[in-house]
């Protein structure tokens, strides 16, 4: 069973943000959605409000990529730690593993 998503949809009356799952097909909530009058600041026109929250998501996801990159980076490092550990321990163990029965007959 998969997941279907939940898909944010700008209503063109009010602005709200409704929220619609996919899978039932229905409204789940909905909240006031982001205006950039409501948003803009002392000697802010609209364009420069919609500049800034640009910058701001474009800033955003910048370090969200960093920080997937930096979890590949150690997650690469964890992995080649294990496989060195698992060879440390391969060495130790001296069976020869093309030989599984260790040399025994496996019936009379």
């Amino acid at each position: 069973m998969s997941s279907k998503p939940i898909i944010d949809v700008k209503c063109p009356c009010c602005g709200h943000i409704l929220e619609v799952s996919v899978e039932r097909e229905r409204v789940l909530s909905y909240r006031k959605g982001v205006h950039l009058k409501d948003d803009r600041r002392d000697g802010e026109d609209e364009m420069d409000v919609a500049m800034r929250n640009k910058r701001e998501s474009d800033q955003r996801i910048k370090d969200e990529f960093s920080a997937a990159q930096e979890n590949l980076r150690t997650q690469s490092e964890r992995m080649d730690q294990a496989f060195r550990e698992a060879q440390k321990k391969a060495e130790k163990d001296k069976t020869n593993p093309r030989d599984p029965f260790g040399g025994g007959k496996i019936w009379d």
